[in-house]
Formats: C-alpha cells, sequence, structure tokens
C-alpha cells in the first residue's frame, strides 16, 4: 500500500513563475499539518479587554450642612476581570466618613491604600449607591475641600444648598433647579463657600447626632489543627445607646459554643440562625460595650496541600475596622489567594475571654468597612525548607 498521494495545493499561495496547474506529491502527515495550520490561521482569535474595568457613572448629589456635606453617589461600573480587580471611587481620610454600604452578593466596599473601593473577582456591571459626610478642611469661613474621585465617563456632583445661610465662593458649571452642578477639575471636585450665619445650622446638629449602632472593631482569632478542626474567637467592640438587637449569621457547619457580652457569658439559642442577641453597654448611660462569639467548625483533616477558607460571621451592624489572626500548622506554606480580608502587618493581641492556645505560624489579615461578613483564602503546601527528603 502506497502511503503517498496525488494532491492539489488550491489553499496555498503559488508564486506566479510556477504552473497553477502542475501538482506535487507528499506524504499524508503533512498534508494534514497544512491542514491545519490553514485552519488554526483562519479561526479567529478569543479578543481580550484592555482594560479590567472602567466606572460608567458616579453622579453625587449633596446638600451643604454648614462644616461639610452629605452626600450620595449613584455609581455604576463595569468590571471584566481577569481575576481579583480593585476599583478605586473615592479619597479616604478622616474628614471622610460613610454612612451607608451597599449589599452586594459578590463584591466589597473596602478602604485600600487611600481609597474607597469595589473589590470583586467577579465580572459585569455593578449598580450601587454609597452615602457619606465630607467635611471642611477648616472650621473658619471660607471652609472647603478638595474630594477626589475616581476617571468616569459621566461625573457630576449636584449640591443643594440654603442661599439664606451659605454664599458659595467657587462658582457652578451650571445650574439645574434648584441645584448647583460641579464637575471635576485634576480628578477632584474642589468646593468652597461661606456661612452667613454664626449659629451652628439646625442640618449640622442633625449630623451630630449620635448614628446607629456600629462596631467600631471586630478582632478575630482562628487557631487550624492538622485534624480539619477551625476554633474561632470573634470578639466585637459596640458602639450604642441602650439595649439594641445584633443579629448573628453562622457560616454553614459552624457550632456557637460560647457567647460573652462584657464578659459575662449568656445563654445560647442553638435552633436558629440568625441568632439574635440583645446587646447593652455594661452600665445605664454609657455607649460603648464588647460581644465575644467562640465558634467551632469540623472539616476533613489537612492533605499535603490545598487550599483553607476562612469566613466570619454576619452580622446586622456594619464595621468599621476588621482583623483577622490565623494560628496555623508550622508544617505548611501558605499564600494568601484572595478574598475581602487582605494580608497586614502584626498588631497588638486581643485579651479574649475564654482563652485557648495559638500555636503555630501566624497569619495578620485585615479589612475596613465592612458589611454583614468577611472572607479569606490560603493555599498551602508541605514546607520542605532543611528537610532532607525533598
Amino acid at each position: 500500500m502506497f502511503s503517498l498521494y496525488l494532491i492539489t495545493l488550491s489553499l496555498l499561495t503559488i508564486p506566479e513563475s510556477m504552473d497553477p496547474k502542475g501538482e506535487v506529491t507528499m506524504p499524508l502527515s503533512e498534508l494534514v499539518r497544512l491542514q491545519s495550520a490553514a485552519r488554526n490561521k483562519e479561526a479567529p482569535e478569543d479578543p481580550k479587554a484592555p482594560i479590567s474595568y472602567f466606572v460608567e457613572h458616579m453622579v453625587t448629589d449633596a446638600r451643604l450642612i454648614g462644616d461639610g456635606i452629605d452626600a450620595t453617589a449613584q455609581v455604576s461600573v463595569r468590571v471584566f476581570g481577569p481575576g481579583w480587580v480593585t476599583v478605586p471611587l473615592l479619597a479616604y481620610d478622616e474628614s471622610l466618613q460613610l454612612i451607608e454600604l451597599p449589599t452586594l452578593s459578590n463584591a466589597d466596599v473596602v478602604a485600600r491604600e487611600g481609597m474607597i473601593s469595589l473589590l470583586t473577582r467577579a465580572t459585569g456591571r455593578f449598580q450601587f449607591q454609597l452615602r457619606f459626610l465630607k467635611y471642611a478642611n477648616n472650621e473658619e469661613n471660607p471652609r472647603g475641600f478638595d474630594l477626589q474621585v475616581a476617571i468616569a465617563s459621566r461625573q457630576e456632583l449636584r449640591l443643594i444648598y440654603d442661599t439664606s445661610e451659605f454664599i458659595l465662593d467657587t462658582p457652578p458649571h451650571r445650574v439645574q433647579g434648584d441645584a448647583a452642578v460641579f464637575f471635576p477639575k485634576s480628578g477632584a471636585f474642589q468646593l468652597q463657600w461661606r456661612s452667613l450665619s454664626k449659629q451652628p445650622t439646625t442640618a449640622k446638629l442633625l449630623v451630630r447626632a449620635p448614628l446607629d449602632p456600629v462596631i467600631t472593631q471586630a478582632h478575630s482569632s482562628i487557631v487550624v489543627t492538622l485534624d480539619g478542626q477551625q476554633i474561632a474567637r470573634h470578639h466585637y467592640e459596640l458602639r450604642l445607646q441602650g439595649e439594641k438587637t445584633l443579629e448573628i449569621t453562622l457560616p454553614d457547619k459552624d457550632k456557637l459554643n460560647h457567647i460573652y457580652l462584657n464578659g459575662v457569658s449568656q445563654d445560647i439559642e442553638t435552633s436558629s440562625n440568625p441568632v439574635k442577641l440583645k446587646v447593652h453597654p455594661p452600665r445605664q448611660g454609657e455607649e460603648t460595650g464588647f460581644l465575644e462569639l467562640v465558634i467551632r467548625r469540623e472539616r476533613d483533616p489537612l492533605a499535603l496541600s490545598g487550599i483553607l477558607s476562612f469566613f466570619t460571621p454576619g452580622v446586622s451592624w456594619d464595621i468599621n475596622q476588621s482583623s483577622l489572626v490565623l494560628h496555623l500548622p508550622s508544617v505548611f506554606n501558605y499564600t494568601w489567594i484572595g478574598g475581602s480580608l487582605s494580608p497586614t502587618v502584626p498588631t497588638d493581641s486581643i485579651k479574649f475571654t475564654w482563652d485557648i492556645p495559638t500555636p503555630g505560624k501566624t497569619i495578620y489579615m485585615s479589612q475596613k468597612l465592612v458589611r454583614q461578613a468577611s472572607d479569606a483564602q490560603l493555599q498551602y503546601t508541605v514546607d520542605l525548607k532543611d528537610k532532607y527528603y525533598r
């Protein structure tokens, strides 16, 4: 049987000096290779987005309140990926205070590197709102600030103010109804105004009133054992007035073992999730307290390599800042691969009411401006450093 075939190379480019009616013989394997190369050349490549995200619009409605603005920003962001993407939105410092955080199923709003940002590893469009207070840089007339914002296809600030109380030193770009409309210059809204009254305005007094209950600090410590157990302690510093209800949503497979309110052990209601807790300051008239939860989670023993996932309980109050300390078996090396919590520098340890040993390797993580729950993922492999067999 012959392995050579006569073919007409109609798909190839024939030099003009050659007779196009000629014939050539070649092995079948070479023919298959040429046909495959031709198909691959004709197949269009999968195009990739040249950018990982862009901000479609960020339209902010604000009211002048004397020493700053009370603002709500409507935000629309498109994320293309790949992997984790951070979208900066607002400059964050002591003069800016978030009042309300959005609830997003596959993204978080976090404070990172001096910016309020959207953090996600999902693709698609995210539409949400941010409510915040932005205070002036000074207390005397004229007052003003620069608010650094994200570059967006549409970016504007619509300001409403009482003309009997204030005079704008910064002229608006246009007037729309009762609102003065401003556009950013060099990536920032620049605003300056004067107060006509020496007395605090009603709006200012309302802003200074106590805000809703909040968790100012959340400190978590999780000990992981080789047999797969996770023992987690969560310490919440509370700011509240009187008695309030705090709902705790436990992650799957987690079991609540102990509850301490202001250092005093509490009864546990294990039949419901979320768990509704009545919390209050330790003494009447005070506005701070603390709550501690002890939670166990059982999983399969650790393999030679794999991924560890950590989740904090969901809470019904906003958390200003959350920190997590992991105590892990020393026989492995660990690499952070994702989650809303990210690695940070070591911090001072918290004295928990329920004391346990904390052996092994220690990893510190943190997150600001938490809504509901936080998470982190670590990849682990066997530590072969200074080992004889490798």
